[in-house]
């Protein structure tokens, strides 16, 4: 039994996190698991190499068009960023499908990878797929593919339609090339799934809760080797976490950190030595931390948006400050902000900007908040690890049969 995994477009540990749990259940249960990744320069720190056969995942090197003071309104509009030009996506679709001619899989997992699901249209193997209401539209939510951080939805139907009807051009015309049969709506690239997976619960679905999906509940802190161990500094009056990656307006934030004498323990893998060497109040660690020993201690959190780091701040009942840096990030800090404290902050502000916010929240730090009334093992991973595992079996009985 081969089982395909095609992560296409993202990064960082979120995909992962939601992904381990099933590769490690199929390989156990002596699947031939292979891994289409997004990104490898860390696998090894997450899987047995030599259980796993790695690929890199197709891709289009262009940087997405994203047009400054136009956030990303719909999935279609998301895809349209991402595959500008007919040729880069019918040599990634053509890609997919010399994967599915090599692997011949039985069952092909998809997370977030419009293309694969393009690709898969006209194949008859098992197709689940898992992600973020981002990445999984809900279907009776019209117009189709809309994220409900744009005000007015229903008086602005046509630019939406819009993108949707550029996008359905554009697959179709692809699907024409290769003399495949056409689709008359986007949604039928989600209708050939077998199974579709929410790595949420379901009072987190800006879309409201749906009826056709599987909520996993968020999954756990995922297992990685080679943990960078730290204690607090004594010299720290709060234990605030800064999960980082650069945006518009961090080393400003960083600096107005240090004008009001907070300081914070840094995790990023892509800081430059030089950007490090302007803050030396904070302490910056450029390896994997033990998230556990985080979520026990710190007093504040800050990162941007990711609904697994928000999930265990609820859980444990820490305040969170979150600069959403992507439409996804900003759907799940929504979700967010209804489920526990959380200072939603602007990119790429002024040093009074951050200066004036910062000041409201220094006198709350170390105060004790309640903790979430959600059953833990829904936000902590036990619930999700469960599920997984009852799927896997249930697939593995069916197959016997």
């Amino acid at each position: 039994m081969k089982i395909l995994i095609a992560w296409e477009l993202g990064h960082g540990l979120g995909h992962i996190t939601q992904l381990q749990p099933f590769i490690e259940g199929f390989i156990s249960k002596g699947y031939d698991v292979h891994l289409v990744a997004s990104e490898l320069h860390n696998i090894r720190n997450f899987f047995d190499i030599d259980k796993i056969q790695f690929y890199q995942s197709p891709v289009s090197f262009r940087p997405p068009i994203i047009e400054k003071n136009k956030p990303t309104i719909s999935w279609p509009d998301f895809c349209l960023s991402i595959y500008q030009e007919d040729s880069s996506l019918i040599g990634i679709v053509k890609s997919w499908e010399s994967l599915f001619k090599l692997i011949k899989p039985d069952l092909v997992i998809f997370d977030q990878s419009p293309s694969c699901m393009i690709a898969s249209l006209n194949h008859h193997f098992l197709k689940w797929i898992i992600g973020t209401p981002f990445s999984i539209p809900r279907a009776d939510f019209l117009p189709f593919g809309a994220y409900p951080i744009v005000s007015d939805i229903n008086k602005n139907t046509d630019k939406f339609l819009e993108k949707e009807n550029l996008f359905l051009q554009k697959v179709n015309s692809l699907l024409e090339e290769l003399k495949l049969h056409q689709i008359n709506k986007l949604n039928s690239l989600f209708e050939q799934m077998d199974k579709t997976f929410l790595s949420i619960i379901p009072e987190f679905d800006v879309y409201g809760i749906r009826q056709e999906v599987d909520y996993l509940s968020f999954p756990p802190q995922p297992k990685i080797k080679n943990l960078f161990n730290f204690n607090w500094p004594d010299n720290f009056d709060n234990k605030i976490f800064f999960y980082l990656q650069p945006f518009p307006g961090c080393e400003t934030f960083l600096a107005a950190l240090e004008e009001i004498h907070l300081y914070a323990v840094i995790y990023s893998s892509s800081l430059k030595e030089e950007f490090q060497k302007k803050f030396k109040k904070h302490i910056f660690v450029d390896s994997a931390v033990d998230m556990n020993f985080v979520y026990q201690t710190a007093e504040v959190i800050i990162h941007l948006g990711g609904p697994n780091v928000g999930s265990k701040c609820i859980l444990n009942g820490i305040p969170q400050i979150v600069f959403p840096s992507t439409v996804d990030h900003t759907l799940s800090t929504i979700s967010l902000n209804k489920l526990g404290p959380v200072a939603i902050m602007k990119q790429n502000q002024s040093r009074e900007y951050y200066i004036e916010k910062l000041k409201n929240i220094k006198p709350k730090i170390g105060l004790p908040i309640k903790k979430s009334s959600f059953n833990s093992s829904l936000l902590n991973g036990e619930a999700y690890l469960e599920n997984v595992e009852n799927l896997l079996n249930d697939f593995s009985i069916k197959k016997d049969i």
